[in-house]
């Protein structure tokens, strides 16, 4: 085990990227490229664009839930005849 334990810290003190070293900006691997652009920053107005869209989307489907069931609905008994009782 002493001898795995050796070679696991050899592994861990070969492989360190040198944390005490000072900062290299030629180093760094996450500077911005030519062209790149920032992601867009969400504000509070289109947070509450975003919550009054989904509003207008909530009250138009409960409209819906009344209004298609009258729709589609159980037809009402028909005489016969074939017109519905129109009698022409």
């Amino acid at each position: 085990m002493d001898k795995e334990l050796k070679k696991e810290l050899n592994i861990i003190l070969e492989s360190s990227d040198n944390s005490d070293s000072p900062y290299n900006r030629l180093d760094d691997k996450n500077l911005p490229k030519v062209g790149m652009k920032r992601k867009p920053v969400l504000k509070l107005k289109d947070i509450n664009r975003l919550k009054k869209i989904r509003n207008q989307k909530r009250e138009e489907i409960a409209q819906d839930s009344v209004f298609i069931p009258y729709l589609y609905g159980p037809q009402e008994s028909q005489e016969p005849g074939g017109m519905g009782g129109l009698g022409m």
